[in-house]
């Protein structure tokens, strides 16, 4: 149980983006769906939502990381580790040091895709969910893309949202 608020914490640390307003539960869950499409061993299932993959499971796995004081934030407000979570984290690796290695994708998530907008890392994840349920080539992806979210993204963005999405799974 402690390696599943482990992971919430890093995935919290991961999304956290110095950039103004680029930090978003919406934004929280693409990059956790992503990491977990590439491995990242990312508590419970993922549905399709309005706005991509989301995970009801995860999202109560944040309040109750927040209610044991390990995450700040509310409705209105991203997350953010607390200092008691940044220590929890740091004292759990000390103890877990095997936990490193799958750190590693999560950290690569955020190094390749942390700084894109909240609608690009949508359009991301939805295309890494539709190759989970079987939609693999740019074509079938992307009519899948437009069927699902119609006129909401260009045919240019998807092929490029299937290009990243190979990207990341070579680094892997």
């Amino acid at each position: 149980m402690l390696n599943t608020y482990f992971r919430i914490c890093k995935i919290v640390e991961a999304n956290q983006i110095p950039q103004a307003g680029q930090e978003g539960r919406k934004r929280l869950q693409k990059i956790a769906f992503v990491s977990k499409s590439l491995g990242y061993p990312v508590p419970g299932p993922f549905i399709f939502h309005s706005h991509g993959p989301y995970s009801p499971a995860l999202a109560a796995q944040l309040n109750d990381a927040r209610d044991f004081g390990l995450l700040r934030g509310s409705l209105e407000e991203p997350y953010r580790l607390s200092e008691k979570g940044v220590e929890f984290a740091r004292t759990f690796l000390l103890q877990h040091p095997d936990e490193k290695q799958p750190l590693k994708i999560v950290d690569r998530v955020a190094a390749e895709i942390g700084a894109e907008s909240t609608t690009n890392l949508e359009l991301l994840a939805t295309v890494f969910y539709l190759a989970a349920v079987g939609y693999e080539g740019p074509d079938q992806t992307a009519k899948k893309v437009e069927e699902l979210k119609p006129q909401r993204f260009s045919r240019e963005e998807i092929a490029s949202a299937v290009e990243t999405r190979s990207k990341l799974q070579a680094l892997h």
